[in-house]
């Protein structure tokens, strides 16, 4: 993702307060980020699960990489949105078990 914002909030910005506002202005993005959980047949968070990345365009696959999933089953990749692009995700168990 090209776009990025950041906001810090001091101890001073929260003096008296309970509720603090702000605006935040990002620009538009041909980028989404892709995030999920990964569940064991037990229905329990798969940690270390491997997801492989593939765009499909048409007839040609492209191998975008691989992402692990962390101690909550969770992970995220960014990709390009478009409605040409198709995204298939092979979803491998853990290499090594957690204890």
């Amino acid at each position: 993702m090209s776009y990025y914002t950041e906001i810090i909030v001091t101890p001073k910005d929260l003096v008296n307060r309970t509720i603090l506002q702000a605006n935040i202005t990002v620009q538009r993005s041909n980028d989404v980020l892709l995030s999920a959980t990964v569940y064991s047949a037990q229905s329990k968070p798969l940690e270390g699960a491997v997801v492989q990345v593939i765009k499909i365009c048409g007839r040609n696959r492209i191998n975008i990489g691989y992402v692990i999933t962390n101690q909550d089953g969770e992970f995220a990749i960014s990709v390009k949105k478009s409605n040409l692009i198709k995204y298939e995700l092979d979803i491998y168990g853990p290499l090594i078990e957690a204890e």
